[in-house]
């Protein structure tokens, strides 16, 4: 019974020594299990505890081995005044609290139940952790583990390369889908030192599906209008469908995809109907009938000035959350950027333009993406800004001219909240990723300097991003 009664001494005086401070606050965000135990590290590099707060919001500081008192933590004995196997109730109550609430299912709260001992973390230890969480790059998971025969909460981190997917996916790492300028096809990663998976074929104009995270709809690159769907998580992966447009008297007409409706098997198209006249539709992606993507719904018009045929165009479109707002991205391909119009889409909109009318407009739009349902972002002449539709107005998150000491880099991408970027670097033709800091404008190498470049080989890059379902 010594034993036990040098366990739960550890106990007490977690929750009680506040010394070696270490991780003061929980890694998490400040959100724990309450009363659970987790291992910390000590100054000298030795294993400690720390003890999360009764309300979950955040641990104590590290109590350590070499520590005042600690040393009676790891051995009390068998007091003169207490008979053997009779815990002094301060630590006997501390010990039943922290089994009963975030550690053993102890069944019965007695002091026999409170002080059994963690051999296997997944048959002795039991009780709700925090779900997984990511945050700039940083994905946490927390599970169960034995540590001097206690169950302690362990929180594990993992680095996304590409910042974290939209909270639709759950708590995951965005993955980067690209054109491989080698072997002209549409690759995909995780991680920056990850062999790619490939599909014959490159392209532009990635969109990722909402709620399917093994589509991506995206153009071919071809002389006419192609638009394709990948099947990312088939085996092996493939193409699962593709629309082309029918030439007429030699002239193929184009066609390109925007973003899919959210909540929805839907995918905005830019179709040019006739020579120089192109519309804004909506196209059901249908993979068990005869034709795969069908027309459903169109729009409205869209102007773009071009005068020669066949002009390689750039065009994006996506609604908000709700469907209230609406942006329009379009122009001519190898021009610095395009048009972009934010519309305001109301009970009012008639049927016969869908796309409603226009709150703001900005010109040299290279990309952009819904950070929330009243917030877009945009790239505008290599730097990054954000557009509030309270407001009705952008503001500068990202600078180009003054994030990189030489000015060498324009922002070319960027995940679903804007913490990790792909910028462009002309010098070497590299894409480089970063990470944006808290205040703002401020960037770093993302994961590590030097560790931080895509290879020459990539072209036409898209974080995996999207504007989450209702």
């Amino acid at each position: 019974m010594g034993r036990a009664i040098d366990i739960v001494g550890w106990l007490w005086l977690a929750a009680v020594i506040a010394s070696c401070t270490v991780n003061g606050e929980g890694q998490n965000g400040g959100v724990c299990p309450p009363d659970a135990l987790r291992i910390c590290t000590c100054q000298d590099g030795s294993s400690g505890l720390q003890r999360c707060a009764p309300d979950g919001s955040g641990f104590s500081s590290c109590v350590c081995a070499g520590d005042q008192g600690a040393d009676a933590a790891y051995d009390l004995g068998d007091g003169p005044d207490q008979d053997a196997g009779q815990l002094p109730d301060a630590v006997g109550d501390a010990a039943t609290d922290v089994f009963s609430e975030g550690g053993r299912d102890t069944g019965e709260e007695s002091q026999e139940d409170a002080v059994s001992v963690c051999i296997d973390p997944v048959e002795d230890c039991t009780g709700d952790l925090p779900a997984p969480t990511c945050s700039r790059g940083l994905l946490s998971r927390w599970h169960w583990d034995c540590f001097r025969d206690e169950c302690v909460a362990a929180e594990s981190t993992e680095i996304c390369h590409f910042g974290c997917a939209p909270p639709d996916r759950g708590a995951t790492c965005a993955r980067l889908a690209y054109t491989d300028l080698y072997s002209d096809r549409l690759c995909w990663i995780s991680s920056l030192d990850q062999e790619p998976t490939c599909l014959q074929g490159g392209g532009f104009s990635m969109a990722w599906h909402p709620t399917n995270a093994g589509l991506l709809a995206y153009t071919r690159q071809t002389d006419g209008g192609q638009v394709a769907i990948a099947g990312l998580q088939t085996d092996p992966p493939q193409i699962l469908c593709q629309v082309e447009t029918v030439e007429v008297a030699g002239y193929q007409p184009q066609v390109q995809n925007g973003s899919w409706l959210s909540g929805s098997d839907r995918l905005l198209m830019m179709e040019e109907l006739e020579m120089g006249s192109l519309s804004v539709s909506q196209w059901l992606y249908s993979p068990y009938g005869p034709v795969c993507l069908l027309p459903r719904q169109s729009m409205c018009p869209l102007a773009v000035a071009s005068t020669e045929p066949a002009t390689p165009l750039r065009f994006q479109a996506s609604y908000n959350r709700d469907r209230s707002l609406l942006y329009l991205l379009a122009g001519i391909q190898d021009e610095g950027g395009a048009n972009m119009q934010v519309r305001k889409i109301t009970n009012d909109t008639t049927q016969d333009d869908l796309c409603g009318s226009v709150l703001f407009d900005a010109s040299q739009v290279t990309t952009a993406g819904w950070k929330a349902k009243e917030e877009l972002l945009y790239v505008q002449a290599g730097s990054l800004f954000v557009y509030s539709a309270v407001r009705n107005s952008a503001s500068p998150l990202v600078d180009a001219s003054t994030a990189w000491s030489d000015n060498s880099s324009d922002i070319a991408n960027f995940n679903y909240d804007a913490t990790i970027l792909l910028a462009y670097h002309p010098a070497n033709d590299r894409y480089l990723v970063f990470r944006l800091q808290p205040e703002g404008q401020s960037l770093e190498p993302w994961p590590t300097p030097g560790g931080n470049m895509l290879g020459p080989n990539v072209a036409n890059p898209s974080i995996e991003r999207f504007e989450p379902s209702p």
